[in-house]
Formats: structure tokens, C-alpha cells, sequence
């Protein structure tokens, strides 16, 4: 999920323009800075604002087209995408992202048309090839793309990030994090570079570590949910649950403004519950791995998390219920058996419990 989130930034940071008048420029700043805040209305009135002092202003249009996208409304979105190509007819990213909210519309066949469109217009840019593979999730060939770019003597921060997001995807967290030092020496301010050093540093239990980089990233874009979250995450790997609590409901908290509705990333209620759990406030936990259980039905930690607070509040069946959820889900979900096998025991279910630990013990559980 990050990497595709981080992606879609890549490509829109690449795609703005600075070839705007003052007061337009003012108007546009404006907008950026209420979308950021999750004020999309107010945000949209700006860009329209930018728009009418700049006709020509492209990149209002797709930043607007960002935000109806964002908010569900595919159909403004291609309309602002439209305004935006009628400008510049060569703008691939304008292209894909039309076609991304066609397809989303059901309308395959222009779906189509606009991506390959876009993939056309995207040969003529060597540069930006190693987007496309990263979107595609062709890492090797993404790091390829970069690669290439970073000799130049003239590469910028967003070689650098893509180079990182591309060695995030094939797991080498450690190149990963150097080639975000670099974009970050290159653009101190880049906070979604911060960011992604900490998700790293996380990754590789370097978790003190990673929650400078998240803070830092907070302190650039306080409206950004995916640093709370991580910076969550490395709170509760020290065993901090109360901070790392308040990490996770920021990141909610800012995730329901973005998208005006209830957040859809099932791992912040996920991780809150066990914060919750390590606090040993097991109805909280419940209800938070309700959430993850209702927007991702097939998450087996949320399940797994559910039966371990039930079976800690001594409602050993229904845990047992969860537990074979979670084991459905995930038949080598090593910690769900012996949940399991814990939960039979405590109501003397002797041969069934003996199984389950069994299957825990093969799966290589140790407590």
C-alpha cells in the first residue's frame, strides 16, 4: 500500500509547474495547503481561483483532478484531466490518471485508449520510465530506470526517492535508506523521503531511530496519516502503547478528513487494537479490530487480535471462533493455533487443544 501511495506523489510532484503568474501562484499555494489540511472544497475553490488568473494553469486542473479522485468523484476528475490535456496534450501523467478514473467508472474501452495513450507519450520521457515500472510493480526494472539516471551529474531528489520506492519493493531496505539520504541531502524538505527513512529504519528494528525520521516528516506535513502510523508502529515495538495510541487515532483522525468518510487502512485500526491490547483495555481492542475486520474481512492479524482479547476477557468459545477465522485465512498462521489450542485448554477441551498446540509447535511457534 505505501509504495503505491508514495508513487502517486512521485508522479505528481514531477508533474508541477512553477510557470505561473504571482497571483496565480499565490491561489495555487493556497489550494495546496487547504488539501493538505483536507479542506477540499475550500481547496478546490482556490485552484479554480488559480485557474481563472492563469488559464493555461495545467497543473491546477490536475490537482484538482487529484482531489475529485481522492474524494470518489471520477467523474469531475476526468473533466478536470480533459481541461488539463486540452492545454498540454503531450502530459502522460494527465493521460494515466484519466484513464485510471474511466476505468474506475466502468468504462473500459476509453480506460484503455487514455492508458495506452499514456504509455506512448511516456517513451518519449527516459526519465520517467522508472514511474511507470513502479506503478506496474516491475521494481528491477524500475531500479534499472534510475539507476541509469543517477549517473547523471544532474540528478534530483525525485531520482533519488524513486530509486529508494523501487529497492523498497524488492525488500533492500538498507540500499533503500541510502538512496533516500541522498534525496534528503539534495531536498532537505522533501517529507515523504523522511518518511519513508523511517518506515525503513522500522523494518530493520532500528525503531529509536525511525521515530526522529517520522517526526521530521510530521514537522514538514502535519496533514500526512502515514507517518503517525509508522511512528505508531515503532511505539509499540519499544512497548510505548499510550503514545503509540495517540499515533494511530492522528493518522485516523487525518485519513477521515482526507477522504470524508471512514479511514480504508485496515492496518491503523489493526495496530491500534494491539496498542489497546498491550494496555490491556481488551473492549477497546475489540472494537478497533472490529474496524480492520470490516474494511478488510480476509485480515487475519485483525481476527487473530480479536480471539486474543476475548480469550484474555475469558470468552474462550467465541475466541476459538476467531481464531479458526484467522487460521482459514491463513493456514500457517502460527500464533492463531495456539491461540487456539490455549483457548481449548482453558475449557478443558484436553484432545483438541493437544492438536492445535501441535500445529503451533510444527508451524515453528515458541512462545
Amino acid at each position: 500500500m505505501r509504495l503505491i501511495y508514495v508513487a502517486f506523489v512521485l508522479m505528481l510532484v514531477l508533474m508541477t509547474s512553477a510557470q505561473c503568474q504571482q497571483t496565480a501562484e499565490d491561489s495555487f499555494d493556497k489550494g495546496t495547503v487547504l488539501s493538505n489540511q483536507g479542506k477540499y472544497d475550500d481547496a478546490i475553490k482556490a485552484f479554480d481561483k488559480a485557474i481563472e488568473l492563469d488559464p493555461q494553469n495545467e497543473t491546477a486542473w490536475k490537482t484538482e483532478g487529484e482531489i475529485f479522485h481522492q474524494n470518489g468523484k471520477y467523474n469531475e476528475a476526468v473533466q478536470a484531466y480533459d481541461k488539463a490535456i486540452e492545454i498540454e496534450p503531450g502530459d502522460f501523467g494527465a493521460w494515466h490518471n484519466k484513464g485510471v478514473d474511466l476505468d474506475l467508472l466502468g468504462k473500459t474501452n476509453e480506460s484503455k485508449a487514455a492508458l495506452a495513450k499514456s504509455g506512448e507519450l511516456l517513451e518519449t520521457y527516459s526519465h520517467l520510465v522508472g514511474i511507470s515500472f513502479l506503478l506496474a510493480g516491475k521494481y528491477n526494472e524500475a531500479l534499472q530506470a534510475f539507476d541509469n539516471d543517477t549517473k547523471l551529474a544532474n540528478a534530483d531528489e525525485i531520482v533519488w526517492y524513486g530509486k529508494g520506492l523501487a529497492l523498497d519493493g524488492m525488500s533492500k531496505q538498507n540500499e533503500a535508506i541510502k538512496a533516500y539520504d541522498k534525496a534528503i541531502e539534495i531536498e532537505p524538505y522533501f517529507a515523504e523521503a523522511w518518511a519513508n527513512m523511517g518506515f525503513d529504519l522500522s523494518e530493520l528494528g532500528r525503531y529509536n531511530e525511525s521515530i526522529k525520521y517520522y517526526d521530521r516528516a510530521i514537522e514538514l506535513i502535519p496533514e500526512l496519516p502515514e507517518p503517525y502510523q509508522g511512528k505508531g508502529d515503532a511505539l509499540g515495538k519499544l512497548g510505548k502503547y499510550d503514545e503509540s495510541l495517540k499515533c494511530y487515532n492522528k493518522s485516523i483522525e487525518i485519513t477521515t478528513k482526507m477522504i470524508n468518510s471512514s479511514p480504508n487502512e485496515e492496518h491503523t485500526w489493526v495496530v491500534k487494537g494491539d496498542a489497546l491490547f498491550g494496555l490491556c483495555k481488551y473492549n477497546e481492542a475489540i472494537v478497533s479490530y472490529n474496524k480492520g475486520v470490516e474494511l478488510a474481512p480476509t485480515d487475519s492479524e485483525a481476527w487473530n487480535g480479536k480471539g486474543n482479547s476475548l480469550a484474555k476477557m475469558g470468552k474462550y468459545k467465541d475466541a476459538i471462533e476467531c481464531y479458526d477465522k484467522a487460521i482459514e485465512i491463513n493456514p500457517q498462521f502460527a500464533k492463531a493455533w495456539y491461540g487456539k489450542g490455549s483457548s481449548h485448554r482453558a475449557l478443558d477441551h484436553n484432545s483438541e487443544a493437544d492438536a492445535a498446540l501441535a500445529k503451533a509447535k510444527e508451524l515453528g511457534y515458541t512462545g
